[in-house]
């Protein structure tokens, strides 16, 4: 069996928005999901366990709550994608 390394290679570039605009958790949550996307070939969403594990998470519940909050203010949509012009919508 290969084991296959979810460590990022290269750096995640992130909007500077996101530091203005994003508490602790919801940051978390948006690198872990750009970070399982930029490494994964398929393009297959990460399962909130996975971004439990990614953010240092012990409950699923905490992801599920972020997530929701993510969707309310238009930075993530509802198919789990990150809403690239969100950050022009900030303004």
């Amino acid at each position: 069996m290969k084991h296959k390394s979810y460590a990022p290679t290269k750096p995640i570039m992130m909007e500077k928005n996101y530091f203005r605009h994003l508490n602790n958790e919801q940051f978390k949550v948006v690198g872990a999901i750009i970070a399982y996307l930029q490494n994964n070939r398929n393009k297959q969403l990460p399962s909130n366990e996975t971004i439990a594990f990614f953010c240092g998470f012990n409950d699923t519940q905490i992801v599920k709550k972020t997530k929701e909050s993510l969707i309310e203010i238009g930075l993530l949509k509802q198919d789990m994608t990150i809403n690239q012009n969100w950050a022009q919508l900030c303004y």
